[in-house]
């Protein structure tokens, strides 16, 4: 804020000073009771007013100077969509069943113990492999969907040939009503919506339609040479087939007629983001009293934080070194051996391709799964060496 507002009676100091400078010695104190203190109150209520007036309209003038009312008041005079509300998370589900398991989305969905449900956003076939890596997202949308490692262990409604699933990775991009410093974000980049003919203006337009949109990136075309653009969600989840669809029919209410014409929307479609996964699998020996819970959770934090897609600078290239480091330094992690560190290979994250952590298993120096203390995470079918040949379905993109 350019205009400090001051209090009363710093206001009236500055009052009473430059009284006593300009009246010549004719007036060396002014008591408590008098006239006088009573004039300099006055003066400097009014004066705290018109700072504290002068501060509002700068905030309406400079967003990054408003909060609260002012930031909504800023948002609806610049035609920009109200404060967001609440949002759900997402996560990959390692599910492992027998070879040819399909999971409905429609029948199947997958809770904690607390009863958090996640829920897939289409139809998945379990691999050759016998486990693929699932992606889902929270029903309920708040902060609270953010659950931790290891603690989605039930599939409701499971269908034949299913043995368990686990959440080796925290759920995360859960969100309570938008906070003032997103809000501001947002509305320093609006103005892109102005930018006519742009992906950006498009982009705006689709955030105004589902606040859950992140960015869009054109891909490429697909065997009929139309358009694909990729969209991206906030919380990581995938949108679904109705969502895409609405992105394409919706969005002609904000564009001009020229672009609704045969030059975008008969050769155009939605699709969901191109994610780049990334699977943790390495070996440590933990120091005494180590909660291998806590060490977990503060190492998954530290990664999710340093493959943040929303802040991701597609030049950058990453050091696997760097993520080896990130786990070795944490506090209870006494001994990494590199040789069973994976990933082992730097990592270059090409646009339109964002970062997202699927697989996460921590192992102790024999190879054994270091299970969570509540015992939720069954070991059985992990081997104690990486799988280099694993080839997903739902991991095609990579």
């Amino acid at each position: 804020m350019k205009t400090r507002i001051l209090t009363i009676p710093d206001t009236k100091d500055l009052f009473t000073e430059m009284f006593l400078n300009k009246v010549g010695g004719q007036v060396t104190k002014i008591s408590d009771h008098s006239a006088l203190n009573a004039m300099a109150y006055g003066i400097s209520s009014v004066a705290q007013k018109a700072m504290k007036d002068t501060a509002l309209m700068e905030a309406q003038a400079f967003p990054e100077y408003a909060y609260g009312e002012d930031l909504d008041i800023i948002a609806n005079r610049y035609g920009i969509p109200s404060r967001y509300g609440p949002l759900g998370s997402s996560v990959y589900l390692r599910v492992v069943a027998e070879p040819g398991t399909v999971y409905d989305h429609q029948v199947q969905y997958f809770e904690t113990a607390d009863g958090v449900r996640f829920i897939m956003s289409r139809n998945h076939t379990i691999g050759y492999h016998g486990y693929d890596y699932i992606p889902v997202k929270s029903v309920i949308r708040t902060s609270g969907a953010n659950v931790d490692a290891n603690k989605i262990t039930k599939c409701i409604n499971a269908p034949a040939g299913h043995k368990y699933c686990i959440n080796e990775f925290m759920a995360i991009g859960g969100r309570d009503t938008e906070d003032d410093l997103s809000l501001k974000s947002r509305i320093s980049q609006s103005f892109n919506i102005h930018a006519t003919d742009t992906l950006a203006r498009l982009e705006q337009i689709l955030i105004q339609l589902n606040p859950n949109v992140f960015s869009i990136k054109k891909v490429g075309r697909d065997s009929k040479g139309i358009i694909q653009i990729a969209v991206h969600s906030q919380n990581g989840g995938d949108f679904t087939p109705n969502e895409l669809d609405q992105f394409k029919t919706e969005s002609k209410k904000f564009l001009s007629l020229t672009d609704v014409g045969f030059d975008f929307y008969s050769n155009v479609t939605f699709v969901n983001g191109y994610w780049k996964l990334i699977n943790f699998d390495f070996r440590v020996l933990l120091a005494k009293e180590t909660d291998q819970d806590e060490l977990r959770k503060n190492i998954q934090i530290q990664v999710s934080q340093f493959f943040d897609w929303r802040r991701w600078n597609f030049a950058r290239s990453v050091k696997w070194t760097d993520l080896f480091f990130i786990i070795k330094n944490q506090k209870g992690a006494r001994y990494l051996p590199d040789q069973f560190f994976n990933p082992k290979t730097d990592i270059m994250i090409k646009n339109p391709y964002l970062p997202r952590i699927s697989g996460f298993v921590m192992r102790n120096l024999d190879g054994n799964v270091i299970a969570d203390k509540s015992a939720e995470l069954n070991p059985v079918y992990y081997q104690n060496y990486v799988n280099a040949h694993y080839i997903s379905t739902s991991l095609s993109n990579l």
